[in-house]
């Protein structure tokens, strides 16, 4: 992943997130702020919460919707999605 910087980012406002189960690396993490909305999939839901804590991306962003699929029956596994949505500023 390049460098990312918000002017970077042009017309696009929405990110979208599927990392494999160890999560995502730092640069996403960093990048991710820069975004309006953020749709994170993730078939570890242990990686997904350690995700959002790191990145501190609730100071910036609001969990919106939250969701957890089971699409693999008999097994402990589980997908997870969050939509979240900045948080907008007052003065």
């Amino acid at each position: 992943i390049k460098t990312y910087a918000s002017q970077d980012k042009g017309e696009w406002d929405v990110l979208l997130v599927d990392p494999p189960r160890g999560g995502l690396d730092n640069a996403t993490l960093r990048m991710m702020k820069y975004f309006d909305h953020i749709l994170y999939i993730s078939c570890n839901p242990e990686s997904l919460r350690k995700n959002l804590a790191e990145s501190r991306i609730c100071e910036t962003h609001v969990i919106v919707k939250f969701a957890i699929f089971d699409q693999f029956a008999y097994t402990s596994h589980i997908e997870a999605g969050v939509y979240l949505q900045k948080k907008v500023m007052t003065n």
